[in-house]
């Protein structure tokens, strides 16, 4: 799944009953020109950590494959990265033709000859910032081939390019990301960031117990409150028993221009055992109905559809201090406030899958604490907690 982000007690397999990891992928990846097995080809399942490498005759196999729509990718040094997009009911066995870069030896010449000046590592500070991100992993996180990335200022606007797989390595979760840049747009007048590409997990080993218990407990901590675990929440109609709680938003503008945004009565109460210090803490939110196409949508692939900007709180965790300083007015600062998000559907609905994805990832503008937390805190799709995500205790 391609990602696009604009800045400004119960047992998981019983919520999502529909995965299933057991298909299985196999192919042969040839050159374009002459038609030959290409040896030594990276084959990955976009966004997870299903991924191998074809052996001597081209030929490879990905194993435990979920079921669902996903991006099968391939790339190899001197070609251009194909994409495939695997259906829901997928082929089983792909014969994958990849074309040679044009643009390959003048890139490797200007990426040999371009000096690390003062300017460029100003640029690779900002795009960390906007591209990793500044949430509480963000410190354990390192680009580990910055030289691979290509900026052009023009204006306000700070765009980014690379000429291979930006590698993240994030000691906090466990994982190393090849992130394959499409492009990345920093609008700094707005604060908006717009960047696409394709992301591909490797499970890092752990040096002792220690080290992963504590990665399973970060992941965790990662997942919570997530727009993966809404996505998934929203799938299984478990929004309010996982702690989301939805408000409609207006924008308004006022006899200055100014706009403002008005926060719409939600028509449901709910009321969870504790959030923060408080006991019995009541939160209006809207029904499910109001937020899905129930006239298009199926179990196994509801839509997600509203008209207004969406609020969504996650009253299983406070907003970080950090976070409140750098994005809140100072009125606003030093409060126990959940984890707020805003959602603008660019179109009518987006379809979501029960592993969190949705269709199309461009079609929905992000605001608020998603868009502070970024790279940091992804997981891939194959990623499910080992215990109960409910914050209600029945």
């Amino acid at each position: 799944m391609k990602n696009l982000i604009w800045i400004c007690g119960f047992i998981w397999s019983l919520a999502f009953p529909n995965m299933s990891f057991g298909q299985q992928i196999s192919g042969i990846v040839l050159s374009g020109e002459e038609q030959a097995p290409l040896p030594g080809a990276n084959v990955l399942l976009v966004n997870t950590t299903i991924g191998t490498s074809t052996d001597v005759e081209g030929k490879f196999t990905l194993k435990g494959v979920p079921a669902g729509r996903f991006t099968l990718m391939v790339s190899y040094v001197g070609y251009e990265n194909l994409t495939v997009e695997i259906p829901i009911e997928g082929v089983s066995a792909y014969r994958l033709v990849l074309k040679p870069d044009p643009n390959f030896l003048e890139e490797v010449t200007v990426q040999e000859r371009r000096p690390k000046k003062q300017q460029w590592l100003h640029h690779l500070a900002l795009f960390t910032k906007y591209f990793v991100g500044e949430g509480e992993f963000a410190a354990a996180c390192t680009i580990t081939n910055p030289e691979v990335l290509h900026f052009d200022k023009s204006g306000n606007k700070l765009s980014a390019h690379a000429t291979e797989p930006v590698v993240i390595e994030n000691k906090a979760l466990g994982y190393v990301i090849h992130y394959y840049l499409e492009y990345f747009d920093f609008d700094m007048a707005h604060y908006r960031i717009n960047y696409d590409g394709y992301p591909a997990f490797k499970e890092m080993t752990p040096e002792s117990e220690e080290q992963k218990t504590a990665w399973l407990q970060a992941r965790e901590e990662a997942y919570k409150g997530s727009m993966m675990h809404f996505m998934r929440a929203f799938h299984s109609k478990r929004l309010v028993e996982e702690g989301f709680v939805l408000r409609s938003i207006e924008e308004e503008v006022n006899l200055k221009q100014e706009v403002r945004q008005v926060a719409a009565v939600g028509d449901t109460t709910v009321t969870y055992p504790q959030v923060f210090n408080k006991k019995h803490a009541e939160f209006y939110t809207q029904r499910y109905s109001s937020i899905m196409d129930t006239v298009n949508s199926t179990p196994e692939l509801p839509l997600l559809s509203f008209d207004k900007i969406l609020e969504v709180r996650y009253v299983g965790k406070k907003e970080s201090y950090k976070y409140q300083r750098a994005r809140r007015a100072s009125s606003q600062v030093g409060y126990d406030r959940p984890l707020t998000s805003f959602l603008t559907l660019l179109k009518p609905s987006v379809s979501v899958q029960s592993d969190g994805q949705f269709f199309s990832s461009k079609d929905i503008y992000c605001q608020g604490y998603w868009t502070w937390e970024l790279m940091a805190n992804a997981l891939p799709l194959d990623y499910y907690p080992s215990g109960p995500t409910s914050i209600i205790d029945y």
